[in-house]
């Protein structure tokens, strides 16, 4: 038991500093840097899918278009892949 209870107190003691370790995390100077990155990256990530989608739909009307009306398909939808 007395094993246990020092396991338990071991791990108690060691979440409270890790806790008190991060808690002001946010607010050191050496992040200040990277504040706002997740919202920033967030934007790239929907910015970089919205593109893929539209790879895509460009990808699938060349693939439908008959085989001799590829390059006029192609012709007509290059504003598109600009």
């Amino acid at each position: 038991m007395n094993v246990r209870q020092n396991f338990v107190d071991w791990i108690d003691s060691f979440t409270a500093k890790f806790i008190n370790s991060i808690k002001d995390i946010e607010k050191a100077k050496d992040l200040a840097e990277f504040q706002g990155e997740d919202r920033r990256l967030l934007s790239k990530v929907e910015e970089m899918r919205t593109k893929y989608y539209d790879i895509i739909k460009i990808y699938a009307t060349i693939s439908a278009s008959p085989a001799d009306k590829k390059i006029d398909t192609i012709d007509s939808i290059r504003p598109q892949m600009i």
